[in-house]
């Protein structure tokens, strides 16, 4: 059995680039991969490659009196692999409300809590590798998955940081007429990511008949008959049974509902079961709610990758590596994008 530690679960995403509102596009502004990571270059040379956030992770506007040095989405380190055809990012995210690590020692039955300093948060890492290359159109690109931190918060925070590096810039802007007036609005490059659809659900959905989905989540504190201490675990469970349905559209809309619904009302899992697959077949694709990664790991392809010779870290200063080694063998295998 390999250990989590040595490994690292991939998003695999498609994405380009253009510019944004897609009336500028329309009026002949255009963007590249190189422009889009330049403006990233320069703000994190200034040190505004980031973006704080507040309560519940929502992004705070720019200047909030709120703002927390401890709880941001910042790049660490861009690299740009010319020889090899990539371009790679490391992303940090600080939580201060995260709770603090506890150790365990199960033979003397001793914990040990590890406390950050004043200055410090419990932090995450994920790299994002993009060749420089296009597909169809389009550049292959691997996100890792960062705990409890969804792949569209980061995507955000790279937006937010691209409109406020570029305001007030005259180059990026182009013309729109109204009534008969030229008026000069303003534009950015933007990157719009295509999720590569999960060979699990979606097709499952797609080929057969969502019959039934079930929500689970532990109750803390047993209430039924018998002693206690012979319960090892209460879970409450919601069992959804669906009508048979044509329209795959109607049944990703509930899909997603039930997601929000689960995630609102703090069930720890979701698990669903499709029939009617070819060969007679029954698919049951299971989620963890709490990841903050839900629909990610429902509806996008992801890998995991291992054979690291050392642990990796929750966190890191630098790219490491190993891990973008790794996203560099996928994104090279043509088969891993069928």
């Amino acid at each position: 059995m390999i250990p989590k530690k040595r490994q690292r679960r991939i998003y695999q995403w498609k994405v380009e680039f253009r510019a944004f509102p897609s009336e500028a596009a329309k009026s002949g502004k255009t963007t590249s991969l190189d422009e889009y990571v330049g403006v990233l270059e320069a703000e994190l040379g200034r040190g505004r490659a980031r973006w704080y956030l507040g309560s519940e992770s929502k992004p705070l506007d720019v200047g909030d009196a709120s703002q927390d040095e401890k709880n941001q989405i910042y790049i660490a380190e861009i690299r740009r692999e010319n020889p090899k055809g990539y371009i790679a990012i490391l992303f940090n995210r600080g939580d201060p409300s995260a709770s603090n690590p506890v150790f365990l020692n199960p033979v003397s039955n001793q914990t040990r809590e590890s406390k950050a300093d004043p200055a410090e948060s419990l932090g995450w890492s994920a790299h994002l590798l993009i060749a420089t290359t296009q597909t169809d159109g389009k550049h292959k690109a691997c996100l890792e998955q960062m705990h409890h931190v969804p792949s569209d918060l980061l995507m955000n925070a790279l937006d937010r940081i691209v409109t406020r590096a570029l305001e007030n810039n005259p180059h990026y802007t182009y013309e729109k007429t109204i009534s008969k007036k030229i008026e000069h609005r303003d534009y950015r490059p933007r990157m719009d990511v295509y999720k590569v659809p999960s060979v699990d659900l979606l097709q499952d959905i797609k080929d057969g008949t969502l019959s039934k989905i079930s929500l689970v989540k532990k109750i803390p504190k047993y209430q039924g008959p018998g002693a206690e201490d012979m319960i090892k675990r209460q879970n409450q469970q919601v069992v959804i049974s669906v009508s048979p349905e044509k329209d795959k559209g109607k049944v990703q809309a509930l899909v997603n509902g039930i997601i929000n619904y689960a995630k609102q009302n703090e069930f720890e899992s979701i698990h669903f079961k499709v029939d009617d697959l070819p060969g007679g077949g029954t698919g049951t694709p299971s989620i963890n709610v709490d990841s903050g990664n839900a629909f990610d790991q429902l509806y996008v392809r992801s890998l995991v990758i291992d054979g690291f010779t050392n642990d990796l870290l929750q966190c890191y200063t630098e790219i490491c590596d190993p891990i973008v080694d790794r996203m560099v063998a996928i994104i090279e295998n043509a088969g891993k994008w069928k």
